[in-house]
């Protein structure tokens, strides 16, 4: 990853915004039947991947002395869902790593800010926008990043739940 970063700030400058947004899936399994190949490939592609990613681009932001790092977890993070184990460790972990690299970051006016979405439409934004039975859209999540990164820098929003409009009716 420090390849990418090297690129990046040769070819753009030094990054304001990072937005870790690292999302492998296993399969419904319990944890009696997964695999550690299935639990590894989980926990180092959403935990391991937001680390190695934040430290390649945390440099250039503490050198400008500013910055924010947006980490897109999950309401997987906040709660477990039966056979979905490694997908909730792994934002568990991201909710924890978050916290602490803001209390380590702070002071360097770096904003590290962690977001939560419930289900995720990631199909073209072509449905309707509201209404009862609709889902998120990776849109409203772009939306979301784009209004936080806006706000004065004296404002943090350390840790934003994201619900569609009950995707259970309608």
């Amino acid at each position: 990853m420090g390849e990418l970063a090297t690129v990046v700030h040769t070819e753009l400058g030094t990054v304001d915004i990072l937005v870790n947004n690292a999302a492998a899936l296993s399969s419904s399994k319990p944890v009696d039947s997964m695999s550690l190949e299935t639990w590894n490939e989980v926990i180092e592609t959403n935990l391991t991947g937001v680390f190695l990613t934040t430290r390649a681009f945390l440099p250039g932001m503490l050198e400008k002395n500013r910055g924010d790092i947006f980490m897109i977890s999950s309401m997987s993070g906040k709660k477990g869902d039966p056979g979905a184990a490694a997908y909730a460790a792994s934002k568990f972990g991201v909710q924890g790593f978050s916290q602490a690299l803001m209390y380590e970051v702070r002071q360097h006016n770096i904003r590290v800010m962690v977001l939560n979405p419930s289900a995720v439409d990631t199909s073209p934004d072509e449905g309707p926008k509201e209404g009862p039975g609709l889902y998120l859209h990776a849109a409203d999540i772009g939306s979301t990043v784009v209004h936080l990164a806006c706000l004065p820098g004296r404002t943090l929003i350390r840790d934003l739940d994201i619900w569609g409009t009950n995707p259970y009716s309608g």
